[in-house]
This record gives structure tokens, sequence and C-alpha cells, in this order.
């Protein structure tokens, strides 16, 4: 049985997203906030999907503040959120500079790539030596072991 591909241009999935409230991304913001050095270092969050989480930053007047993203649905949400420095992500190379980034993140983005090898090495390219690359995926093991 071959798995299916999963649907980039879900708007079932993208208004899910939409309505989980920002909660959600509690733990994320907290490290990317840790860890960048200021309101105006630049932050990549790389599979940004609906921009919700670079809308909270926005919002909290963080500056140089970039996404990418493989879905031209949820590109659009977050071009509609206000935000800028938005990129269509086409797969291979991530759009930015070799070391352009200290904090580079993603959030419940890796269980969707095809090549997660690729997808996190070019993270590292994009990240300066000495950054940091937070990467959020869900615990699917919390299911069949609930605490």
């Amino acid at each position: 049985m071959k798995a299916e591909r999963f649907n980039y241009e879900n708007k079932q999935y993208l208004e899910r997203l939409e309505k989980s409230g920002d909660e959600l991304y509690s733990k994320y913001l907290f490290y990317i906030k840790k860890l960048l050095s200021g309101k105006d270092e630049p932050f990549l969050d790389a599979g940004c999907g609906g921009g919700q989480v670079l809308k909270i930053l926005s919002d909290e007047k963080y500056v140089n503040i970039y996404g990418c993203e493989i879905s031209s649905l949820f590109l659009k949400s977050a071009a509609r959120k206000g935000l800028k420095n938005l990129t269509f992500y086409k797969r291979g190379n991530l759009p930015y500079k070799d070391n352009f980034f200290r904090v580079v993140g993603s959030f419940t983005v890796l269980e969707h790539v095809e090549n997660p090898v690729v997808f996190l090495t070019e993270q590292i390219r994009v990240t300066k030596p000495g950054g940091y690359i937070i990467v959020i995926c869900p615990n699917f093991l919390n299911f069949i072991f609930p605490t």
C-alpha cells in the first residue's frame, strides 16, 4: 500500500491551525525569544505555515523575521496578515545566504518534508556558526502511551 503524499494546499488543515490559538506555539516562541539577541536580529521560520508565529513576533515588535513555505495557500494566508519577507520554498535549497541567521526554527514541519536530511542540512547552511536551530515535532508516542 503506497502512502499518500501530504496535501500542502489543504484548506481544512489551514483553518484548523488558524483557529488553534497562540498557546499551541508557546514553547516554540519561548525558545525563539530566548535565543534571539534582540528584536532586530534576523530569524527564519522554515515552513512558516499561515504565518501564525511570525505574526505573533511581529505584533511584539520583532523585525527582520523571515518565513518560507512550500504551500502557496499557506503563504497567501501569511501575506494577508501583513507579514513581509515571505518566500515560496520550492524544495531543495533554502533561498537565503549561507550563515545569514543566528536562529532558525521549524514548527511541526520535519514530519512533512520528503527529505528531512536535505531540509535540516539547509537549515544548518543558513545558520551562523554557533547559532541555533529549533525543531519542534509532534510526539506521536503520546497517542500510544498517554500520560
